[in-house]
């Protein structure tokens, strides 16, 4: 990495973490029922690690008592043990997050395109309102995001699961998504199942059985990770899957209210009519290029949006 695009990354990171903090200091907004109940579980695993000492593991596997996977709790209550309990530094988990999405933006501009697009990428979504709005709240979205974006990246450097250290780190990364939220297996399994179909396709047989060996191992170590909670809470995840069923099955529930919502918010709460401008014009650029890399960027595109 250039030193002018660290220098970059860097000062993108202490803008946020600065603000964020002053702003989050003279805040006086009530939280959401949602940040309620995260900053209560987060609390539970803060009064874990200064549990007697021989209780102390015990603690921790049962201080979430929600049915939301427990990644980022838990890095919030390190964060509080470090530099004291408030809202403040619970949010500021946050700038953790935001330098992770940062640098994975980078090194997937760096990768597809050009470092230059790697330092654009990253200073034009630092600038969307809908980041820097989330980034002020204590929820498990902008944790997601940037989970996310890292596993996306990590999927291009499998190069289709040829290699096998990237494969593994993969498979951590989705493994750590799980833990942070759900919603994270939607947005990566479309994008995994396109490159394991691609990785099938070489006509090169030990190749391709390399390929399905790196898969295998991805699976199993994600799975491995991700059972570290899932499998404790069985039966706390199917229950929410079942009041989910039944949200979906209730008249009320009206999917393309939800959709128009979506796309008559997505310039203002999301973009800003500059950056909605922006983002249609490179979309259309996009799909008219396409390699390798590329057409799974342009895949994570079409499904999430």
């Amino acid at each position: 990495m250039k030193k002018s695009h660290l220098f970059i990354i860097i000062s993108l990171w202490l803008f946020y973490a600065i603000n964020n903090y002053f702003w989050l200091s003279q805040n006086k907004l009530s939280i959401s029922y949602d940040e309620g109940i995260h900053l209560w579980t987060n609390l539970r695993f803060v009064d874990a690690f200064i549990s007697p000492e021989h209780n102390r593991f015990n603690a921790l596997l049962h201080a979430n008592t929600t049915h939301w996977p427990p990644l980022f709790h838990f890095t919030a209550s390190l964060f509080n043990m470090i530099f004291g309990v408030s809202y403040t530094v619970s949010v500021m988990t946050n700038m953790l997050f935001f330098a992770l999405l940062i640098v994975s933006l980078y090194l997937i501009g760096k990768k597809i395109h050009s470092p230059s697009a790697g330092i654009l990428a990253s200073s034009i979504v630092s600038l969307y309102p809908i980041i820097y709005g989330y980034s002020r709240l204590f929820l498990l979205d902008f944790a997601l995001t940037s989970v996310v974006t890292f596993s996306v990246y990590c999927l291009i450097k499998t190069d289709r699961f040829k290699d096998l250290s990237w494969s593994i780190i993969f498979g951590i990364s989705a493994g750590l998504g799980m833990l942070t939220k759900w919603s994270y297996l939607f947005f990566i399994l479309p994008l995994f199942l396109y490159v394991a179909i691609e990785s099938l396709r070489d006509k090169e047989k030990q190749l391709s059985l390399d390929r399905i060996k790196n898969f295998l191992m991805t699976v199993v170590v994600s799975f491995i990770i991700s059972s570290v909670w899932y499998v404790l809470n069985i039966e706390r995840v199917g229950f929410a899957l079942y009041r989910f069923k039944r949200c979906i099955e209730n008249p009320v529930f009206q999917p393309l209210e939800g959709i128009q919502w979506f796309i008559l918010t997505f310039n203002n709460n999301m973009l800003s009519f500059l950056f909605f401008l922006l983002f249609i014009i490179c979309a259309a650029m996009f799909y008219t290029r396409k390699n390798k890399n590329e057409s799974i960027l342009l895949l994570k595109v079409s499904i999430n949006h």
